[in-house]
């Protein structure tokens, strides 16, 4: 929606060329149209700008001071750190400067274990279809799912290495912000970690999406900021004569520890520029509701000029809400907007881990070399340095007792209660910041899987919560990503992997697909992901005949991150349909073959019978045991195989004689009978039609079956030699009665 400003009209004219103009027409020739994108500083006076400026500035201002105190808490947790190497002169010279590794061993094991799941190797998108799933939606996904993936690991460079900066950063503070965004001189979206100390945010906030303003922190060298003004980003200004970056207490800890500070004499100037998303109500812009609009507006700092105005919102949006480019992800969820970290869990009692271990390595030190007071007149050679191993010195001019000049002061071994409380307090800081090794290999194999889960549970309860909120973040993170794909995309954006080109349309970021992380928001470290695997896998096993076997496998493997899962495990049956030599070959090395319902399938069971009825093709080995139990393997595989073509032709014998046709049969897998590959199933009335039309028909194909295995078998009796001597002899039996009928008449009519 465009918006429009009215500006004042000259009202200056010369006497003859006055003219009567009606109000609307006025309206009509003074009227600046702006666009949704334009920028409004180049549109508003000067006086209107300071205004404006001097009152965001204030806020700013306000909003900072508002958080002293939680900045303040920042400063201590990072010396808390242990992080830069230092002597310590108090409470003597010497002592010890150690600092207890409780926060630091949590962050590190966090951040590694964290950034696997955030981060896998082939990227961390997921995508699924909103609404009903059709093959043009799924193929949409596919491809959405596929260049998200390659644009964030190969195209943006930098998402990587903040997000693994961020993943440390995140747990000793608490809070973290991502900034995704469009950069226009690199004509690509951007995903950068903004620390808590360069976001600003207004005391009274809850979360992000209902803040009023907050205030993002950035610094650019003065040929940036220049090459921003040159391309219309930002209006031109006055480049100040000096110009340093404002740090604020936590930046300042922050570079202390990591030894970098400012050369005072470097001539590099950094600005400071405050980019606010903040509800204003401008001047000449105002809505017609009356209401504050959301704008960005950044101010340059160091100059208290506004180098641009843009509205942030879509111009067709009715209700204008605010286009977030910001996520914030939270550790533990706080009292109030931010989020709690190692620094708050856990920063008094790694105070006093420390306090003891210093505590207890002073303590061994002076037990090795101790110290105490010495008499004033008494001279050592060597002065005050500490005596070596096997090392004895002279005392010069001292006739009397030396025990009596010298004096040590009674120093104890390390205390074992000290020692004892170190462990037990660092045990419960462990246990408090979930990073207590899972001992996977410690359990019982054969428990219940009830007991597993549980046990399990417990263990990464905490960890776990955690997880899930850094999984629902960058959900939110990616969305953003996707939102900005479907702005600035061009219409086909055709991209190159490795082995193959792919594509991607601007329209496939219309809403119809979900994108989300691949990580689990229930499962968070291979451990517990390749321990559920396994549970799985064995419930599997114990009961197969409702399992699939193969997934469950498969789902093992790739919880144990194995690649090329396809090429180790065995294809699924019926992957091609084969002729019956091949099926053959294919059968003599063990490899599942699948019979389909087009196929002759009385040629093929002549083939296959034929085959194992030809001695020459069974097995052989030179051990007769495992030659025979290979031959009964074949003949397994043959004959289930040759049942298959006989379902297959049985059920086409009954299409036939009712006249019917019937669905696809089902794709059955003899590994995995739960399947039926979505059989699509008869309506009940017609069901019920087809039942009774089979039944009559399916008598008649038995009692011709019937009828022909019987003729067979009379056919293979008449050709047995048995059968033909008794045949035979039954014939000359015959011929023998008849013979003596006739002498019998014969001798009848002699008597006669």
């Amino acid at each position: 929606m465009a918006r429009q400003k009215t500006s004042e009209f000259d009202q200056t004219v010369e006497m003859d060329q006055v003219q009567v103009i009606t109000p609307d027409e006025v309206i009509e020739q003074t009227t600046i149209t702006v666009d949704i994108d334009d920028n409004l500083a180049d549109k508003m006076d000067e006086e209107q700008l300071e205004s404006l400026s001097s009152e965001l500035i204030d806020q700013y201002e306000s909003d900072k001071r508002s958080r002293s105190d939680y900045e303040a808490t920042m400063k201590k947790g990072i010396d808390l750190l242990g992080l830069k190497l230092e002597d310590t002169h108090r409470p003597f010279q010497g002592a010890c400067s150690a600092h207890h590794p409780l926060m630091v061993e949590a962050a590190v094991q966090f951040q590694s274990q964290a950034i696997k799941e955030l981060y896998p190797a082939n990227g961390p998108v997921r995508t699924k279809v909103v609404g009903s799933v059709t093959p043009e939606k799924s193929k949409q996904a596919h491809r959405v799912k596929n260049f998200m993936n390659y644009q964030i690991t190969e195209v943006m460079e930098e998402f990587f290495d903040d997000l693994d900066q961020m993943l440390f950063y995140l747990p000793i503070v608490g809070s973290c912000f991502k900034k995704i965004y469009y950069d226009e001189s690199l004509k690509r979206p951007i995903a950068r970690f903004i620390p808590v100390e360069d976001f600003i945010i207004s005391y009274d906030t809850p979360d992000l999406r209902s803040s009023g303003r907050y205030t993002h922190v950035i610094r650019l060298t003065e040929n940036e900021l220049r090459k921003r003004i040159v391309s219309g980003f930002y209006k031109e200004m006055d480049m100040m004569g000096n110009a340093s970056p404002e740090t604020g207490d936590i930046e300042d800890k922050i570079q202390e520890v990591q030894g970098v500070t400012r050369d005072a004499s470097s001539k590099d100037k950094i600005y400071t520029l405050l980019e606010m998303h903040v509800d204003l109500d401008l001047e000449g812009f105002e809505d017609e509701n009356n209401v504050a609009l959301p704008y960005i507006v950044t101010i340059c700092k160091d100059t208290s000029e506004v180098l641009s105005i843009r509205a942030n919102y879509y111009e067709d949006d009715e209700e204008k809400k605010r286009i977030q480019h910001f996520v914030h992800y939270k550790f533990i969820p706080g009292f109030g907007f931010y989020g709690l970290g190692y620094v708050h869990l856990l920063g008094n009692l790694q105070k006093s881990a420390t306090t003891i271990l210093r505590s207890l390595i002073d303590a061994g030190q002076f037990s090795n070399l101790p110290a105490g007071f010495k008499a004033r007149g008494m001279r050592v050679e060597g002065g005050d340095t500490p005596i070596g191993f096997g090392e004895f010195r002279d005392v010069e001019g001292y006739g009397d007792d030396i025990k009596k000049s010298v004096i040590p002061l009674p120093f104890k071994e390390p205390s074992q209660v000290l020692t004892q409380l170190l462990g037990a307090m660092t045990d419960e800081g462990r246990r408090l910041a979930a990073i207590t090794d899972m001992q996977v290999g410690d359990g019982n194999t054969q428990a219940p899987v009830g007991t597993t889960i549980a046990l399990l549970e417990q263990g990464t309860k905490v960890m776990s919560s955690i997880h899930k909120r850094l999984h629902n973040t960058q959900k939110e993170e990616l969305k953003i990503l996707s939102r900005i794909n479907a702005d600035y995309l061009p219409d086909y954006y055709p991209y190159d992997v490795e082995g193959i080109s792919r594509f991607v349309f601007k329209k496939d970021f219309d809403g119809r697909v979900d994108v989300f992380p691949v990580s689990d928001p229930n499962i968070f470290s291979t451990a517990q992901r390749v321990i559920l695997a396994q549970t799985q896998l064995q419930m599997a096993q114990s009961a197969p005949q409702i399992h699939d076997l193969r997934e469950a496998y498969k789902r093992m493997y790739e919880a144990l991150n194995i690649e090329n899962i396809d090429d180790l495990i065995m294809p699924e049956m019926g992957e091609k349909p084969l002729d019956p030599a091949t099926e053959n070959y294919s059968m003599l090395q063990g490899r599942p073959v699948k019979a389909y319902g087009w196929q002759e399938h009385e040629a093929h069971i002549a083939v296959h019978t034929a085959f194992v009825s030809d001695p020459s093709n069974l097995p052989q080995s030179s051990n007769p045991a495992l030659g025979q139990q290979m031959a009964n393997q074949l003949m397994q595989l043959v004959t289930s195989h040759i049942a298959e073509h006989k379902a297959h032709l049985y059920r086409q014998m009954i299409e036939m004689e009712s006249q019917q046709e019937l669905p696809t049969p089902p794709d059955y897998n003899k590994e995995n009978p739960a399947k039926d590959d979505k059989y699509e199933s008869l309506d009940p009335d017609t069901e019920n039609k087809v039942s009774i039309a089979q039944a009559n028909v399916a008598n008649t194909i038995a009692q011709r079956n019937q009828a022909l295995i019987q003729a067979q078998q009379n056919q293979q009796a008449m050709q047995d030699p048995r059968v033909q001597l008794m045949q035979q002899d039954l014939q000359l039996r015959q011929q023998e009665a008849q013979q003596e009928a006739q002498d019998d008449m014969m001798r009848n009519d002699l008597k006669n």
